[in-house]
């Protein structure tokens, strides 16, 4: 059963972190300005690492909604 110990923890962590994206969404935080994605779009292009985040955004969400009445049932 410790592997499923294991999954929780996982699974809330990563709940975590996606709940944190969409925070700094709504609180008008753009990730492009964070100094990684600066370097990264120097090289890149600013639209390439836009189109990254905004598709981080989407899967930040969708796994807000699969896995939080996960953490509600057990």
């Amino acid at each position: 059963m410790q592997f499923l110990k294991d999954n929780e923890i996982l699974n809330n962590t990563l709940l975590f972190f996606a709940v944190l994206r969409v925070y700094l969404e709504v609180i008008g935080k753009t990730p492009s300005s964070f100094p990684l994605s600066k370097k990264i779009a120097h090289y890149h292009g600013p639209d390439k690492i836009e189109k990254f985040h905004r598709s981080g955004l989407y899967l930040a969400i969708g796994f807000i909604l699969l896995f939080l009445p996960v953490l509600f049932f057990n």
